[in-house]
This record gives structure tokens, sequence and C-alpha cells, in this order.
């Protein structure tokens, strides 16, 4: 659906529309499901926990910033950051700091 959404116009195509439906209905199902269950593959009842879910949080929050990052950051070898254009080919410029990203971590550490 996400992926689509451009393409077709959102909301005002009948595929998006339904595509919507089925994943609302299938979420909820797994819900319920995951709620009812006796060995739940999913063990929602860890979100009673308010340390766990504040992590859950922090995370998908810091995800969210991470991945954000790298789209600008490979919008800006890709284009020089000109968002007016279509990013067709972002991921190609974002490789290139990976390898010293990974050299720096990799060095020792000093006491």
């Amino acid at each position: 659906m996400l992926d689509r959404g451009k393409e077709l116009d959102w909301f005002s195509s009948n595929e998006i529309i339904i595509l919507t439906i089925v994943a609302v209905v299938a979420i909820s199902f797994l819900i319920v499901w995951e709620l009812t269950d006796d060995n739940p593959i999913v063990d929602l009842s860890l979100f009673k926990s308010r340390n766990f879910t504040i992590g859950c949080l922090c995370i998908s929050l810091a995800y969210m910033l991470y991945f954000g990052a790298i789209v600008l950051a490979a919008a800006a070898v890709a284009g020089g950051l000109r968002l007016h254009r279509d990013l067709g080919r972002p991921g190609v410029g974002a490789g290139g700091g990976d390898p010293g990203h990974s050299v720096a971590d990799y060095r020792p550490l000093r006491a």
C-alpha cells in the first residue's frame, strides 16, 4: 500500500482503499489472536511494563531518526538536496559513507 500510494494518488484509488481495509482488518485479527492465545508469538502483555513500552518507543524514535538521516544523506549525495526533484537513486550515494563508519567502529578503545 505504501509503495503504490504515490503512483495511484493515495486514497483517490480504490486499490489503496481496499489495501488499507485489508491491513486494518488483518492487524485487528492479529491483536485479538495474540491477546486470546495461550502461547502468543508476540506477547502483548509485555507492554503493561512501563519500562518496556518506553524502551520500544525510544528505539522506534531512534530508528526513525536514523532512517531519516540516511534518506537525507542519500538525497544530498544524489542531487544536492534538491528535494523538488524525483530522488530515484538515493541508495547509490548512501553507501559511500559506510566503510568509514565500519572502520571507526572497530578502532581500539583506550582505558
